[in-house]
């Protein structure tokens, strides 16, 4: 072969080596998209309102919820109000965050002449709900309480007494002021029991009093005890005398006596919250006699 031949022949190979596909000639291969379709948000339908408790007194403080059926989609307001005056609730509007099935409020209670009743309404994208709530005055004599859901005395219950629908009496032993409130045939519970008092030798005197024992047979502790019948509860809690009045010695009379308690029953998370008030009640026919300690 002659070089003329050789060199012709290498530029051909050459040639074909560097010959390329064009990329638009290839098959091309479609994919999926790469993002996925978003569930829409659940719209709400319907609402319910929950209040711990159901009542409150007047001049004091409670709370409550507002539960969605669905998730919120975070654009919608919720609006509560009340059809009184008596009352003022907090927040009023709102928006509620995406995916809140839950929101919660405060009511501050006004004075009032008389218990009364308030409407507690909300009301978000078409749908509403109202619930009841008992706004109580102070009275002369009354003994008023309200427990959580968890209490094991009466769970989530709430009751008014006054010389108008029972009979309410008590009498005074050396440091401590006993008596019971007996409602009106057909009441779920036959009487309360309550106890408050000094350790023993010391007089009870407007302030705060810390439960420092459950031993209802020791002498020298602060005793707070609102019992019923049909529960045994070893108590502790405390409680704050407002105002205190005993007739003198040897009389067991208690003039004047205002106390706001809290108590909880060993074993249990929840309280039993309440407002006793005595002023020139009967003394119990069979108290225990002994003077009391001023």
């Amino acid at each position: 072969m002659t070089k003329q031949s050789f060199a012709v022949i290498a530029l051909l190979c050459i040639a074909a080596c560097n010959r390329r596909a064009s990329v638009l000639d290839r098959d091309v291969l479609v994919t999926a998209p790469s993002y996925s379709q978003v569930p829409p948000v659940p719209t709400v339908s319907s609402l319910s309102i929950q209040l711990s408790p159901g009542a409150v007194w007047a001049g004091a403080t409670t709370s409550g919820s507002v539960v969605l059926d669905s998730p919120a989609d975070g654009r919608s307001l919720l609006t509560i109000s009340a059809t009184s005056g008596v009352i003022d609730v907090s927040p009023a509007q709102v928006i509620v965050p995406a995916g809140t099935r839950l929101v919660n409020f405060n009511v501050a209670a006004r004075s009032v002449p008389s218990d009364t009743n308030v409407t507690i309404v909300a009301s978000m994208n078409g749908a509403s709900a109202s619930t009841s709530l008992a706004v109580w005055t102070v009275l002369p004599t009354f003994f008023s309480y309200a427990s959580d859901a968890t209490a094991r005395i009466d769970p989530g219950g709430f009751a008014r007494f006054t010389p108008q629908n029972a009979t309410i009496e008590a009498y005074c032993y050396r440091s401590q002021i006993h008596g019971w409130v007996v409602p009106p045939p057909g009441s779920p519970f036959a009487y309360w029991a309550f106890s408050f008092g000094a350790p023993d030798g010391q007089p009870l005197r407007t302030g705060v009093y810390q439960s420092s024992s459950t031993d209802s047979k020791a002498t020298n502790f602060n005793v707070v005890r609102i019992q019923e019948p049909t529960v045994q509860c070893n108590a502790q809690g405390r409680f704050t005398v407002r105002e205190i009045e005993l007739a003198p010695s040897p009389s067991q009379e208690v003039r004047r006596f205002w106390v706001t308690f809290e108590q909880t029953c060993l074993g249990s998370a929840g309280v039993l919250r309440g407002d006793l008030r005595l002023t020139s009640v009967r003394p119990l026919a069979d108290a225990t006699p002994s003077g009391c300690f001023r």
